[in-house]
């Protein structure tokens, strides 16, 4: 842990750097007149260390999730309807979402998983032989036990999933 807290310290220190530089502008800005400038300069740092700061949105709010799936949700019906009923029941469709993480520090992959039976969303202990079989198959894994995986149902049979590893 402490390995990757220095390997990262440079690139904290470098946005802590520009944030600080950015309210300095905005304060002189400010002291111009220029309010709009002076505002937008002055809450840029804020909004960029609101994560930090106040940790309220976590792997378990799917807020952001739900709005891009909103926006993409015609792509993935799109392919989804072009399969058969018989093979939308018998596979969970995964759609890549994007990786996080540099040099093998933080790796996070996030999906979006069309799943019929629904049993992505249960524990893996609840969920069939079957289904696990179709997922082994299709090479998901959503239990892996050094990982932290939280899925979330979006819409109908889509579910998000985001994955976690050391």
């Amino acid at each position: 842990m402490a390995v990757r807290f220095f390997a990262m310290l440079p690139f904290f220190i470098l946005i802590a750097l520009i944030m600080a530089v950015t309210a300095l502008v905005g304060l002189v800005a400010l002291i111009k007149g220029k309010f709009k400038r002076a505002a937008s300069l002055l809450l840029a740092p804020f909004i960029v260390a609101s994560p930090f700061l106040f940790p309220v949105l976590s792997y378990q709010d799917f807020a952001f999730d739900w709005l891009r799936f909103l926006f993409t949700k015609e792509h993935y019906a799109q392919v989804i309807g072009q399969m058969s009923p018989a093979e939308r029941a018998s596979r969970i469709v995964p759609f890549g979402w994007g990786e996080e993480g540099f040099a093998g520090i933080g790796n996070a992959h996030f999906l979006i998983v069309y799943d019929e039976s629904g049993e992505i969303a249960l524990p893996e202990q609840e969920r069939s032989q079957a289904w696990k079989a179709r997922a082994e198959k299709d090479k998901l894994y959503f239990d892996d036990q050094n990982c932290l995986v939280v899925i979330g149902r979006l819409s109908g049979h889509y579910y998000s999933v985001a994955e976690r590893c050391p």
